[in-house]
């Protein structure tokens, strides 16, 4: 018989494709239409997944590599080329870039139960929660209180009754999950408790073969999570984005530069009304002129002198030096006597 080894190993075949991280794992789904019984026990491991959607639209998923599983938040996003590149995804109004965020799942192991109450135990699965069924599961939690042998709940040092966790060997409940695929989002599942559910002293025994969900989780790396990116069309998006940042920078850097010669046509605005200044200088002259009609000539050839000054504008000072013009009219003075 030929070698197993060599089956599938045809023109048309990928011999270098890894094998999915839970090709191993039989997970038990469940079922539609019904109350699906189970009782969950050992850690609530909860992942973040990103889903890409390929140019034929088919779509898979990537561990996000800024999910931190054990502090339950996105703590490595300086790993994450996501986050590097298109910052918070959730905050993206790109519809497809929004559509890549983090999406959370829990992995658990749970024991199907055939019956209410079941005193053996059922079968141990490990299964795959909603984050809807996962928050339908803490609401019921709220009720789960942890009782004295005569009932009565025990009350902590804050005065309120103590909560047991549904997964307690000791306190914790059984979870009916009623699966509707008609209808959308989380309108599929409803969550109610199943009552009060010690675990057998078998079911305590199965502890020791929990799986170890962080060993066989595979989180890619980041070429990998650039390589998802690049092929099916979102790293266009991030130089389109990148395009219209540079152009908003290119206009807003533009009116400046339209603008700087008008700040310098106002400071000339001031400069027209110097000229005009000169015949306010006349009118003392004119007031002593009615005292000798004679002299009246010398004073229309003062204003010569200001517009001598004009040329030499940059002297602006000039109108310092119309105090020697009140002088002039004594020198019309001297030849009267004579």
């Amino acid at each position: 018989m030929m070698d197993q080894r060599y089956n599938g190993m045809g023109f048309g075949s990928n011999t270098t494709s890894e094998a999915k991280w839970d090709a191993a794992i039989q997970w038990y789904d469940l079922k539609p239409g019904m109350w699906n019984q189970i009782r969950i026990i050992g850690p609530i491991f909860i992942v973040a997944q990103n889903w890409f959607t390929t140019p034929k639209g088919k779509k898979f998923a990537l561990f996000s590599r800024a999910w931190d599983p054990f502090t339950r938040s996105y703590a490595n996003q300086a790993d994450d080329p996501i986050y590097q590149i298109f910052g918070n995804p959730y905050d993206s109004t790109d519809e497809r870039i929004k559509g890549i965020a983090p999406r959370q799942t829990a992995f658990a192991q749970a024991f199907i139960r055939p019956t209410a109450g079941l005193a053996n135990g059922g079968e141990l699965k490990p299964m795959r929660i909603p984050s809807s069924v996962v928050n339908g599961i803490r609401k019921v939690m709220e009720l789960n209180f942890v009782t004295n042998p005569d009932g009565s709940p025990v009350i902590n040092e804050e005065g309120k009754p103590t909560i047991a966790d549904p997964t307690d060997a000791d306190f914790g409940i059984d979870i009916l999950v009623h699966y509707d695929p008609s209808k959308q989002g989380s309108e599929k599942y409803t969550v109610q408790s199943g009552g009060r559910s010690v675990l057998s002293a078998h079911e305590r025994t199965l502890y020791s073969s929990l799986i170890d969900w962080a060993t066989i989780v595979k989180q890619p790396t980041e070429n990998q999570v650039k390589e998802a990116l690049s092929k099916n069309g979102y790293m266009s998006l991030a130089s389109n984005a990148f395009g219209k940042v540079a152009d908003v920078g290119g206009a807003v850097a533009t009116p400046p530069m339209m603008q700087a010669p008008a700040p310098m046509a106002a400071p000339m605005a001031p400069m027209a009304p110097a000229a005009p200044m000169a015949p306010p200088m006349q009118a003392p002259q004119q007031s002593f002129a009615p005292a000798a009609p004679a002299p009246m000539a010398p004073p229309m050839q003062a204003p010569v002198a200001p517009q001598a000054v004009q040329p030499g504008m940059p002297m602006a000072p000039p109108p310092m030096q119309a105090a020697p013009a009140p002088m002039a009219p004594p020198m019309p003075m001297a030849p009267a006597p004579k």
